[in-house]
This record gives structure tokens, C-alpha cells and sequence, in this order.
């Protein structure tokens, strides 16, 4: 091995200017030659390490744009993986995935005057303002219907289990991918009352959410528990995955 040192399965350079060289025998004379180039992650959260919970999806999230966290005073980055999402931010995240993919018109789509006046709580000043109307015109997410017949998008609500559900549910379809998924039946508090039932279903019959587990080895959902970003981080990871399948 030149510019690195392989332990166990893993590969690591001296550093991400150089490339790594080795070979492997076969036996019988038989050598493979492989170079291996690293990619230096985007973006370093102080707050992330080898024991955070999905540590990887949430360097994945970073090396694809998705999320990069926030700039402390000192110049470091942090991701608070423990916050919860908003649903603004969730909307710059989902698109930016859907950037990535190339799905629908996420790339291109410009809002029109009328977008503008598509939620009463959405304006030009509102953190991820087009992000939030291209989830409405791509039919992912419409907010709620006030009393007085105006929608409101509530961009700084924290989002649900449940709503994630239907969001990432709405993206696949966006992306043709939604189909040839038996339902995850068995989750012990999703019934048919359950708001977003078949878009649960589907998260877990995708492999994005496998939920809970309980005492007796049966698993739960919690809808209604709040998505927390190093959760947020995996779902789009394993989404991102099963669009490319």
C-alpha cells in the first residue's frame, strides 16, 4: 500500500492530496493494481463524530449539498443533530435532493406572482421562501386551510413522523419511484385512523423507517413524534438510495 494504510475492510490516506495505491494477490501470480482517490468531505460539524447517530448520512447530506449546517462565531460549523426540522428548512431540503435527481422541474421552476400568493406566511423574506413554493407546486406539501380560507405554510412548525411520511412518499412519486412496494402492515400504532396511514406504510415497506422496536419485537411508527435533523439526514439518504435503485 503507497499514501495510505488498510485496516480490516477500511482504506485511509495520509491525507486527500494524495492517492492510494495497492495491490491484492489472488494467488498463482495473480496481482490486481487499484488507485483510489479520496474526495475531502464539503463540510466538518465539530458536533459530528464516529459516535453520533447516523454519522454517515449526515456527512452524506453535506457532501451533496443538502445541508450544511450552521457557521459558529469561532468559524466552525455544527450541524445539532438533535434539533428538530422545521418545515422550512425541510422544504430546502427536499428540494435540493430533488435538485440533485433532477426531479420534475426542481432545477428550473421559477414562482409566478401567484406563488407568491399562495400562503399568507410566505413572502420574499422568508427563509427558503421558493424552496417552500415549489414543494406546494410539485403537490408534496400545501400547507393548512385557515378559517378565513387562506393557506399557511407555518414554515418554523417542527414536522412529524407521520407529515415526513407523506413528503417523501409525494418526492418518489414525483420521481416515478413510488410503486412495487408492499405496504409495511404491522406497525402497532399505525391504523386506518392514522393521518398519512399508506405513506407510513410505504416508508417502512421502503426501507427509509423501520420505526421502534418494542419489548416484544414488534415495532411502532410514533407519527407524531418530531423528526430530529440526524434523523431527517438518514430518511433523505435511504431516499435518495431507493430512487436509484
Amino acid at each position: 500500500i503507497k499514501n495510505g494504510s488498510l485496516q480490516g475492510n477500511t482504506l485511509t490516506p495520509i491525507d486527500y492530496a494524495h492517492e492510494v495505491s495497492y495491490q491484492y494477490s489472488y494467488g498463482s501470480g495473480q496481482l490486481l493494481h487499484t488507485t483510489v482517490r479520496f474526495r475531502q468531505p464539503s463540510v466538518s460539524f465539530v458536533d459530528v463524530s464516529a459516535l453520533t447517530p447516523h454519522v454517515d448520512d449526515i456527512r452524506w447530506l453535506a457532501d451533496r449539498g443538502i445541508s450544511t449546517g450552521w457557521k459558529e462565531a469561532d468559524g466552525s460549523s455544527t450541524f445539532r443533530g438533535m434539533s428538530p426540522v422545521v418545515r422550512q428548512d425541510m422544504a430546502a431540503f427536499l428540494r435540493r435532493e430533488a435538485k440533485n435527481r433532477n426531479i420534475a422541474d426542481a432545477r428550473t421552476w421559477q414562482p409566478s406572482a401567484a406563488d407568491w400568493k399562495r400562503f399568507r406566511d410566505v413572502d420574499r423574506n422568508t427563509p427558503h421562501a421558493e424552496d417552500i413554493l415549489w414543494l406546494a407546486h410539485a403537490g408534496i406539501s400545501e400547507g393548512w386551510k385557515e378559517a378565513d380560507g387562506t393557506a399557511a405554510f407555518r414554515g418554523m412548525s417542527p414536522v412529524v413522523r407521520q407529515d415526513m411520511a407523506a413528503f417523501l412518499k409525494r418526492l418518489a412519486a414525483r420521481a416515478g419511484r413510488d410503486g412495487g412496494v408492499k405496504p409495511k402492515t404491522d406497525f402497532t400504532d399505525v391504523t386506518a385512523a392514522t393521518p398519512h396511514m399508506a405513506d407510513v406504510q410505504w416508508l417502512g415497506a421502503s426501507g427509509i423507517s423501520q420505526g421502534y422496536r418494542n419489548n416484544d419485537g414488534s415495532w411502532r411508527f410514533e407519527g407524531m413524534t418530531r423528526v430530529y435533523r440526524q434523523d431527517m439526514a438518514a430518511f433523505i439518504h435511504r431516499l435518495d438510495t431507493h430512487l436509484t435503485k
